[in-house]
């Protein structure tokens, strides 16, 4: 099982705009989506988001983990992925079946 956790931030969040982040280990992935926003009602920006992603993989031998993250929106530059933290915890047995 392997979890991670990341913060995504617009410096200006003068637009909202839309960070989409992804976990992946050899094909199994989760995603997430955040919208940053322009200032609240007090004037501060909205613009922090917290990002947790899980997948449940299989590896038969060594193998990696990744985040990536990407614009999905128009002209931002200053959006930033911060303290990235993956964990990979060994389990017995895996079942991967949806309720």
């Amino acid at each position: 099982m392997i979890n991670a956790k990341l913060y995504t931030f617009d410096e200006n969040a003068s637009t909202e705009e839309v960070v989409v982040c992804g976990l992946s280990a050899e094909g199994d992935t989760d995603e997430v989506i955040n919208h940053t926003s322009s200032s609240n009602k007090a004037g501060y920006a909205d613009s922090i988001g917290v990002d947790p992603l899980q997948v449940v993989h299989k590896f038969n031998s060594t193998g990696s983990a990744t985040v990536s993250c990407y614009l999905n929106s128009g002209e931002a530059k200053n959006v930033f992925a911060n303290h990235t933290k993956i964990t990979a915890i060994q389990v017995s047995a895996l079942t991967n079946t949806g309720v």
